[in-house]
């Protein structure tokens, strides 16, 4: 099978000739390693100061070319990307390492990981949401990237799928904070609605954009839970995000694209929510937090498609070889009967995970995960 056939095999929960693989997210750091030689990362949300140095078109197609060789070389069945900043964004730098993105969140980059983290947020009071404006999802250059990408994707038979604001874990993590989040939730429920509606018309035309352009797997970066469990109780999860939500992936799934929900943390309780909304695929089931991939198989595994889970918090950046392959071996035994399963870690790939465990982690998918699978 070719890559793209594979993958939405898995989608549909069948059985491919082999296990799909994905990765939400390659660290660009560990990219360059994979590939060889250094290119501009594909932006996320900030876009890092340094690509806007070089002329943007050029940044744009080395970006898309980079990314696609160190997927393919990695034998991934599925390309996954992020919107572009509009052409009119210059992001603001009040210091050194602390960029503000065009969201009006401030984030300060930490050189030693290769991440960035919001240390300040927009809307934090009543009296903030009277002057905010939300960005235009139609700004031009939005779907840059995707749109290359598309292209560049199609000559090796890759699915394209694309990052999109989750809507709890933007409104939590990038527009309000956590305190203020509970604040709204309490005292000002209907102006937190507003944002809600607000944010979920950008998440929609946003990716009515994407699917136009071709891309044809839209995955929600939407953190729901920590370790201990969800954010919200169920109850009000059910209230503020599930509606919404659900006409989100209506939106997407009329247009023919596919949609894979992505959250950390314990997410047992929230597996029904998600379900009933519609969504093709559940990533990533973190061990860390007891999420028991083998037992979401079995509950789950003939509802959606199962996406995870070698664990990153220990395994795949500490483990040794023989741990990184005895756990690709596990998880494809319990998943990948029946089909309906994609072998991805259990977040992303980040910094501190050596190549080498990466590379055991796809070969042992390569020579353990050809079906059938009994």
């Amino acid at each position: 099978m070719k890559p793209r056939e594979r993958v939405f095999s898995a989608f549909y929960l069948e059985e491919p000739d082999r296990v799909p693989m994905w990765e939400a997210a390659v660290n660009a750091t560990v990219a360059e390693k994979i590939v060889g030689r250094k290119y501009p990362p594909i932006q996320a949300n900030p876009p890092w100061p340094e690509t806007f140095k070089i002329d943007r078109d050029k940044m744009v197609k080395l970006s898309v070319e980079g990314h696609i060789l160190c997927y393919k070389k990695l034998h991934f069945d599925i390309l996954s990307i992020f919107p572009s900043p509009p052409k009119d964004f210059k992001p603001t730098l009040p210091k050194e390492n602390v960029i503000i993105d065009e969201w009006g969140a401030t984030y300060r980059y930490i050189p030693e990981t290769d991440q960035a983290f919001v240390i300040d947020h927009p809307i934090k009071a009543p009296e903030d949401l009277e002057k905010y404006s939300f960005p235009d999802p139609n700004a031009d250059g939005r779907t840059d990237i995707p749109e290359i990408a598309v292209k560049m994707a199609e000559k090796e038979d890759l699915a394209v799928s694309c990052w999109l604001p989750g809507l709890c874990e933007f409104t939590v993590a990038n527009l309000m904070g956590l305190r203020s989040f509970a604040l709204f939730l309490h005292k000002y429920p209907n102006l937190l609605e507003k944002i809600l509606n607000s944010l979920t018309i950008f998440i929609i035309e946003l990716g009515k954009a994407l699917i136009d352009v071709g891309v044809e797997v839209l995955w929600f970066g939407n953190d729901t839970a920590n370790r201990n469990g969800p954010f919200l109780p169920p109850r009000l999860h059910k209230k503020f995000f599930v509606p919404r939500l659900k006409k989100s992936v209506d939106s997407f799934h009329k247009k023919g694209a596919k949609v894979i929900q992505h959250s950390d943390g314990k997410v047992d309780m929230l597996m029904e929510d998600w379900l009933s909304i519609g969504v093709d695929a559940i990533h990533p089931f973190e061990p860390q937090a007891e999420m028991d991939i083998a037992q979401i198989k079995r509950n789950y595994g003939d509802k959606v498609c199962i996406m995870g889970n070698i664990d990153v918090s220990h395994t795949l950046p500490f483990g040794s070889k023989d741990d990184v392959r005895n756990e690709v071996i596990e998880k494809i035994k319990a998943c990948a009967p029946n089909g309906g399963y994609v072998l991805t870690s259990s977040s992303s790939i980040f910094k501190a995970i050596p190549v080498e465990n990466v590379m055991i982690m796809v070969k042992t998918c390569l020579s353990y995960g050809i079906y059938p699978h009994k």
